[in-house]
C-alpha cells in the first residue's frame, strides 16, 4: 500500500510540473513595443486602424491617413511574423480630394479585401468601395468605385461577402425627406453594382432606422439588423431582415 502511494504521489507530482511549464508567461512575439505599420509624413495623424485576417497566414492594417490634407484610407499587410509587404508607406486606398472616413472591410476569400468607406468627394457622404489584391494592386480603379451616390448623406457602411468575390454593403441613408433608413447594395468582383442603383432599400418606414450590422446568410445573401425608432424615439426596437 505504501508502494503504491509512494508511485501515485510521483505520478501526481510529474503531472502537476508539466502543467505549471505548460503555462508560460504571455510574451510578445514581435518587437517589445510593437512593429512599425506606418510612420509617414512627420506630423500627419495615421489613426482609426482597422484589422483584418486575409485567410491565408497574414493580416491586413487599414487606417485613417493625414499626409495629404485630409483624411484618406490607406493599408498594409503583414504576415505572421511581422514582416510588412508592401512600401513602408502603406497602399492608398482612396486618396482623392475631401475626406474618406469610417472604414469597414471584408477578406475576399482569396487573399485580397475589399474596403468600404464614408466619401466626402461630391460634398455630402455617399459610400464607395475598393478592391485590394493579396499583392497590394487597386482592383476598382484609383480611388475605388461608387456604391451609392444618392442626394443628402449616406453613413456607417458594413460590408459582407456575397462568397463569389465581391460584397453586399449595408447603410443607413438621409435621402428620404432627412429621415435616415436602411439601404444595402451588392457589388460584383468586379466592381459592378448588382442591384437597383443607389441601393435597395432594406427598410423605408417612418421614423428613423440607424446602426445597421451585417452578416452572411451562407447561401451568397445576408441578414441585416438595426435599430429602429419607427415608435417613437423614446422606444427604439430592434429589426432584421434577410
Amino acid at each position: 500500500m505504501k508502494r503504491f502511494c509512494l508511485i501515485l504521489l510521483i505520478h501526481l507530482t510529474f503531472v502537476i510540473c508539466h502543467l505549471s511549464f505548460a503555462q508560460e508567461t504571455p510574451q510578445p512575439l514581435w518587437s517589445r513595443y510593437g512593429i512599425t505599420i506606418n510612420d509617414t509624413a512627420g506630423n500627419a495623424l495615421q489613426e482609426k486602424p482597422l484589422l483584418v485576417n486575409d485567410g491565408q497566414g497574414s493580416a491586413f492594417v487599414i487606417w485613417e491617413d493625414g499626409r495629404h490634407g485630409y483624411t484618406d484610407i490607406y493599408i498594409q499587410k503583414t504576415d505572421e511574423l511581422g514582416n510588412i509587404f508592401w512600401s513602408h508607406d502603406g497602399v492608398a486606398v482612396c486618396s482623392t480630394k475631401g475626406n474618406q472616413n469610417a472604414h469597414q472591410a471584408v477578406a475576399d476569400g482569396s487573399g485580397g479585401i475589399i474596403i468600404v468607406w464614408q466619401d466626402y468627394r461630391h460634398g455630402d457622404s455617399d459610400i464607395f468601395a475598393q478592391h485590394i489584391s493579396s499583392s497590394g494592386e487597386r482592383l476598382w480603379g484609383n480611388d475605388g468605385v461608387a456604391i451609392c451616390t444618392s442626394e443628402t448623406n449616406q453613413l456607417a457602411p458594413q460590408p459582407v461577402s456575397d462568397g463569389a468575390g465581391g460584397a453586399i454593403v449595408v447603410w443607413h441613408d438621409y435621402r428620404s425627406n432627412g429621415g435616415e433608413d436602411i439601404y444595402a447594395q451588392k457589388i460584383d468582383a468586379s466592381g459592378q453594382p448588382s442591384w437597383t442603383n443607389n441601393g435597395l432599400p432594406i427598410c423605408i418606414a417612418i421614423g428613423t432606422q440607424w446602426y445597421p450590422q451585417i452578416a452572411s446568410d451562407g447561401s451568397r445573401g445576408a441578414v441585416i439588423t438595426w435599430s429602429d425608432g419607427r415608435k417613437g424615439a423614446a422606444n427604439n426596437d430592434i429589426y432584421t431582415q434577410r
